[in-house]
């Protein structure tokens, strides 16, 4: 019998999942996959719970690592494709990662605002994280404003 600990969700389809494993007298960290949720893969197996947890947390740790080098070499590639040779070593990564987010929303500033709330809010920018909504909510009643009018957006 196994008695699930704790689960943690990795992307839509996949989660972890730390269990205490009854027969075998073990903690195990399993991965399992949404679409079969009794079929347990990839496991690591411990015999105490301090390392289970450990291990738990290291996987997130590493996948976090992986994320954010992905980030960095696509901000690196947006800054090498953006600017000329001799002023890409003035840019740094805020450059390339709003290159990346304008793209990405089609040069949509609402849509960007947006994206800088979320943002500010993660970090509790909370007095700045203000003035960025009343931006947005401003930029939101232009737009009804010239729906209104039959100008569109």
């Amino acid at each position: 019998m196994k008695n699930i600990l704790h689960t943690r969700k990795i992307d839509n389809e996949t989660e972890r999942v730390l269990c205490w494993w009854k027969e075998r007298n073990e903690f195990v960290v399993w991965t399992r996959y949404k679409t079969d949720p009794d079929n347990f893969v990839h496991g690591h197996y411990f015999k105490d719970l301090i390392s289970a947890v450990e291990c738990f947390d290291k996987l997130d740790q590493d996948q976090i690592e992986t994320r954010d080098k992905k980030l960095k070499a696509l901000i690196t590639e947006q800054i090498n494709s953006a600017y000329i040779k001799e002023y890409r070593s003035t840019r740094k990564d805020p450059d390339g990662l709003g290159l990346l987010i304008s793209k990405y929303f089609k040069w949509d500033g609402l849509q960007i605002l947006k994206t800088m709330y979320i943002a500010l809010e993660d970090s509790n920018y909370h007095t700045l994280n203000r003035k960025i909504w009343d931006m947005i909510e401003n930029e939101e009643n232009e737009r009804k404003n010239l729906d209104i009018k039959g100008q569109g957006v």
